[in-house]
């Protein structure tokens, strides 16, 4: 008899990471160890969609950032129709170096796509390193309200898409729970009767207070009839 093995592959790794970083997050575990493995996971997915596609954030240049950017510099938008100050003033300094010159897809993809792509790593790395070493550092200290978890999920699950995978029940959860909160409001269930779908109107008929609650118990009844990691296909 021979013992067989079982071989994790990199998407898998990153997956089952990111599951578990979602499950910890509704059952509010301790946020910083929620950000290590939501980390570890986000850093394993943007390299495959590098190693893949190029840069990741091209795709989401492509489906959002150059939109706002095209309509702000042509005049069809108002920098004021941007709610997130983050993303504002964002546009505005791309508009701004633009100039006269008209955005075009490719040449934004070349020109922004690694700075942008730098800034959402920098912008994780910073609490990352601080949560992984402290060779260099162990007298530094970081500010908690720094850490934000939902936005690391959301991204996290954002480029586990565009990597072409399907979702799982927990990222799924996730998204119908992170669409109430208008910051995060990127994903609009096109089938009430979707998993997506049936998940936010679930969430619908609880409290504000008690989404999140009531999201937990989702994945706790999930893992009472299915095996975690499944594939919403």
């Amino acid at each position: 008899m021979t013992d067989a093995k079982i071989y994790v592959t990199k998407l898998a790794a990153a997956q089952r990471q990111l599951d578990a970083a979602i499950r910890m997050y509704f059952i509010n575990e301790e946020k910083l160890a929620i950000h290590t493995i939501a980390a570890a996971s986000y850093r394993i997915l943007t390299d495959l969609y590098r190693k893949r596609h190029g840069s990741f954030i091209d795709a989401v240049v492509h489906y959002s950032i150059f939109a706002m950017i095209r309509d702000v510099w042509s005049g069809k938008m108002s920098l004021n129709n941007l709610p997130v100050p983050e993303v504002r003033e964002f546009v505005e300094s791309v508009v701004k170096d633009l100039g006269a010159e008209e955005p075009t897809v490719d040449q934004f993809a070349v020109r922004l796509g690694k700075r942008a792509e730098i800034e959402s790593l920098r912008k994780y790395s910073e609490a990352t390193n601080f949560l992984k070493h402290a060779d260099r550092d162990p007298s530094q200290f970081i500010d908690e309200e720094s850490v934000c978890i939902e936005e690391l999920l959301h991204e996290a699950v954002g480029v586990y898409n565009f990597l072409g995978a399907f979702p799982t029940f927990e990222m799924t959860v996730l998204l119908a729970y992170l669409n109430k909160i208008p910051k995060y409001k990127t994903v609009k269930p096109d089938n009430e009767k979707s998993i997506l779908g049936i998940a936010a109107s679930r969430l619908d008929e609880l409290s504000e207070d008690k989404q999140k609650e009531g999201a937990a118990a989702m994945l706790k009844l999930n893992d009472r009839y299915f095996p975690r990691g499944l594939t919403l296909e």
